[in-house]
């Protein structure tokens, strides 16, 4: 019989603690995206699924902050695609809206204080100087394949140059090549100078092509959210789980071919599998009995947690909508980068912004007051002083989460190329999830889902 955990108020049902020993088909490890959805699949092959989270929620690293008016704070991963059919199938199941962002009106860009408005017709979209390189990216990324990226003709050559030294040999202008930086931050929450250029050319094949990143390529749904929420979505998969237990991390496994055992904070869980869903610099702090495989754990010694920080400021309307802008900001002086997600019916206002992944640790000493500030004085600036007095402020900078490290993992250099056919190979009786793994849009809330699949049908075939 399940129950609530106590002082938790969650719209789903958890399973008690018990100390005691228990057997269980399947054990899942993460209550994130792809955790939720790979317990779910097995659970609905009538197999005993029992799914362990740290945090005392699921979603893993997307939380989503209640507004009035059906509008949320995404805290974390938030925007959808409309080539993204996992998630618009679980958005349907679970009754949720998915409401393109407002997008009409001209994108301002900020250089040595100038202001200039970029016409709607050419927003959201790069700069010419910056087209030209992604242009020329996509090309690169056509010969790798996102399901072998150690595949690629001279894939030791390209996993041994970094994004960012690429923008310096290939950029001329400095603003377009600082504008494509801004925006791999947006997807690595890492410096380009830190990124891998094969990394770079896998997650753009896995994500439909650097075009299709940056909003160019006209896709209907490429800026799009989920109306009150995404964690809404993960609360729906957790409904139609039986055995859930929250705030109970785990410290390691005991396995072998076909059994593993884990020790939790207060569960031991013996299973004929287990199904790791967490990225791979925390999949490398639990304890392994015995040691994992050589490759496997140079592998997830060589991945390391990006993070930036995402700021919301918040306001009785998007009243920059009214003054022929969409919210967008590109802001070339501090970095800072902002996103309208208001809901379409512009109440409240929310302006979702972005700091430059290279000054986190300038900002952190900045405070929490300091770090308004700046995000108060970027968007004065760019969209008249009424966005200069929000009337709330939130941030997140998920590296301060225990169970969360940072946003989105990035390996070092030379890592797919040495290791990365271990990324995914079950070990054992150890199958590996997370949107890391994911060969198609890895990344994002749909690659976790998609990996989350792949694990179930890995665990499936093998019972």
């Amino acid at each position: 019989m399940c129950c609530r955990a106590p002082g938790a108020i969650l719209p789903f049902a958890v399973s008690p603690r018990d100390a005691s020993d228990r057997f269980a088909d399947v054990l899942v490890v993460g209550a994130g995206f792809a955790g939720l959805h790979a317990a779910a699949l097995l659970r609905g092959q009538d197999l005993d699924v029992v799914l362990l989270e740290a945090r005392d929620r699921v979603g893993g690293r997307v939380e989503s902050v209640a507004l009035q008016g059906g509008a949320a704070l995404e805290l974390g991963a938030s925007w959808v695609t409309g080539a993204q059919t996992e998630i618009l199938g679980l958005a349907d199941r679970a009754g949720a809206t998915i409401e393109p962002m407002a997008s009409e009106g001209a994108t301002v860009l900020v250089r040595d204080r100038e202001l200039a408005q970029i016409d709607d017709q050419d927003a959201p979209g790069p700069s010419l100087g910056a087209a030209a390189a992604i242009d020329e990216l996509d090309k690169l990324a056509t010969g790798v394949d996102p399901a072998a990226p150690w595949q690629a003709e001279h894939a030791l050559s390209l996993d041994l140059t970094t994004l960012g030294a690429w923008f310096g040999s290939e950029v001329n202008d400095a603003a377009a090549r600082l504008e494509l930086e801004l925006a791999a931050e947006g997807y690595f929450a890492t410096p380009a100078a830190q990124v891998p250029l094969l990394h770079a050319l896998f997650y753009a094949r896995a994500n439909g092509g650097f075009d299709h990143l940056l909003g160019a390529s006209g896709d209907p749904l490429s800026q799009s959210l989920v109306r009150g929420g995404a964690q809404r979505l993960a609360e729906h998969l957790a409904g139609e789980l039986e055995s859930l237990v929250l705030r109970e991390p785990v410290a390691g496994l005991s396995w072998a071919e076909d059994e593993v055992r884990a020790r939790a904070r207060s569960q031991r869980i013996r299973a004929r599998r287990a199904v790791i869903a967490m990225p791979p610099p925390l999949a490398q702090r639990l304890e392994y009995e015995p040691a994992l495989p050589w490759e496997r754990d140079q592998l997830t010694q060589r991945w390391s947690m990006g993070s930036g920080w995402k700021c919301h400021a918040i306001y009785a309307s998007a009243f920059w909508r009214e003054r022929g802008l969409n919210g967008r900001l590109i802001d070339l002086d501090t970095g800072i980068t902002a996103f309208d997600t208001s809901p379409l019916s512009g109440s409240p206002g929310i302006l979702s912004c972005f700091l430059p992944v290279a000054a986190s640790a300038d900002y952190e000493r900045a405070g929490e007051e300091g770090r308004r500030q700046a995000v108060a004085d970027a968007l004065g600036h760019a969209l008249g002083e009424e966005a200069s007095n929000p009337e709330a402020y939130r941030d997140r900078m998920w590296w301060r989460e225990p169970y969360s490290r940072g946003d989105v993992a990035v390996p070092a250099l030379g890592t797919w190329s040495s290791f990365g056919h271990s990324l995914r190979e079950p070990v054992g009786s150890i199958h590996w999830a997370g949107s890391e793994t994911a060969a198609e849009f890895a990344g994002q809330m749909e690659g976790a889902l998609r990996s989350g699949r792949r694990a179930a049908e890995e665990v499936a075939a093998s019972l």
